[in-house]
């Protein structure tokens, strides 16, 4: 009677060759969260699921270095990548263990009584143990490449926070505008019915006016829409779902011009894009299952080790295999479908190399027309309308023409600003995306929302 088991030489051996294994591996996905974002300190991994409103400090401003760190601070979408970066590290870590041996232990009684005879083996799963180093390689690998989406993922929570803080800014500039415009163009409706009831006016003119009025008042009460929309976007962002949202935001300020050219930011975003470097540690991985995929012939068991036996009072040991031969089964399919996973892998990284390019050049471009378009409307644009009211004040003060045309000089002149104010929302969102698309890369002069050119 015999009974199989690993060769425990051997086995001690393998233990000894792979004992650093068990080492716990740390992707530290918060602090390169901290290095892409610029704001220290500002994740935490949580196990609980966070309250539907997070209690925050009682401010009358809302900042946007504060809406940052707050949206970080609470996303559940980051969490969840954070949480996926957990499961991964404990993959990686039980990839890098050995598999515990099996003791088998059989005690026959012989019927005519007598001494029992004992068998005894220590088996271990040899193809488990001769596979350990590429699964563990693989499964580091997958670990780097969920530490890199989440980092992604905090890139996303940044630019969505980035841009609805944007659009509270815009949206309350705008509702300014508009009620002033339409205090002006209520005054021309007003002016018009008078002259026309007085006789020195037509039909036409007072229809106009009006017309322009209902055109306002629907376009401030969209806006009014929108801006509420954006607060409680925003509200939602910071953890605050719930909260009236009439906090007041900081005034908007031009976004610093561009220090890097556009080759420099397509070379930052290939280096530094988390889409890209996840492409890469999947790849990565999936070449090491490649790799692994030479033991499929012998199977997914098999067992090598030391048996002993003790029949009529003599112990015998000796060593013991047990593997699957490849006679039917060479493995063919299973390597071929690792090289097939592999080379998907490759293309996959390949689109997100392009990916990448395309959205930087494109957030590249629509940037430098944004701002070129910015200056060209603060600096000539409304200019120009500022000078034509100031003429159309003096010719009224001289009694040379009457209040419409000073009103609609005045109107023209808040149409522009209105148009600056649109522009310079796209130039920001324009940065934002070229941001996000360079992978969080911030040039010193490119510090968030900070420039001498404020309005």
């Amino acid at each position: 009677m015999r009974a199989h088991a690993p060769c425990l030489l051997a086995f001690g051996i393998a233990v000894a060759s792979l004992s650093g294994c068990g080492a716990t591996l740390d992707p530290s996905p918060e602090g390169r969260i901290s290095a892409s974002t610029g704001i220290a300190n500002a994740v935490a991994f949580s196990v609980e699921g966070g309250p539907l409103d997070v209690a925050a400090p009682e401010t009358p401003t809302l900042t946007l270095a504060d809406a940052l760190r707050r949206a970080l601070a609470v996303d559940p979408s980051l969490q969840s990548a954070l949480s996926r970066v957990r499961v991964a590290q404990a993959d990686a870590d039980q990839a890098r263990l050995l598999p515990n041996p099996i003791l088998d232990v059989v005690v026959r009684y012989p019927r005519s009584g007598g001494s029992p005879d004992i068998e005894a083996g220590l088996v271990a799963d040899l193809i488990s143990v001769l596979g350990t180093p590429w699964k563990a390689g693989a499964a580091t690998r997958r670990l780097k490449a969920a530490a890199a989406e989440a980092v992604g993922a905090a890139l996303d929570v940044v630019s969505e926070t980035e841009e609805a803080y944007a659009a509270v800014q815009t949206l309350d500039e705008l509702t300014q505008v508009l009620a002033r415009r339409r205090e002006i163009v209520v005054r021309l409706a007003e002016l018009s019915r008078l002259r026309f009831e007085a006789g020195e006016g037509t039909r036409t003119d007072l229809v106009a006016f009006e017309t322009k009025q209902v055109g306002l008042e629907v376009e401030r009460s969209e806006r009014e829409v929108q801006r509420r929309a954006a607060r409680l976007r925003l509200a939602r962002l910071v953890g605050e779902p719930s909260s009236p949202a009439t906090w007041a935001v900081e005034v908007w300020k031009v976004p610093p011009a561009p220090v890097l050219t556009e080759a420099e930011w397509i070379e930052a975003a290939l280096e530094h894009r988390p889409e890209v470097e996840a492409a890469r540690w999947r790849l990565a991985a999936l070449e090491k299952d490649q790799a692994l995929s030479w033991l499929s012939p012998f199977g997914t068991e098999g067992n090598a080790g030391a048996s002993a036996e003790r029949d009529d009072g003599s112990w015998s040991i000796g060593p013991a295999l047990s593997a699957a031969i490849p006679l039917l089964d060479f493995g063919f399919a299973r390597r071929a479908r690792a090289r097939a996973e592999a080379a998907e892998a490759r293309h996959e990284l390949t689109l997100a190399r392009r990916l990448a390019v395309e959205e930087v050049r494109a957030a590249y471009a629509t940037f430098l027309a944004a701002r070129e378009n910015v200056e060209r409307v603060r600096d000539r644009l409304v200019p120009l309308e500022a000078d034509r009211r100031g003429r159309a004040e003096a010719t009224y003060l001289a009694g040379e023409s009457g209040l419409a045309e000073l009103l609609l000089a005045e109107e023209d002149l808040l149409a522009a600003e209105v148009k600056l104010t649109e522009l310079e929302r796209e130039t920001t969102g324009a940065r934002i995306r070229l941001l996000r698309a360079a992978g969080g890369v911030r040039p010193p002069a490119e510090t968030l929302n900070t420039d001498a050119d404020g309005r």
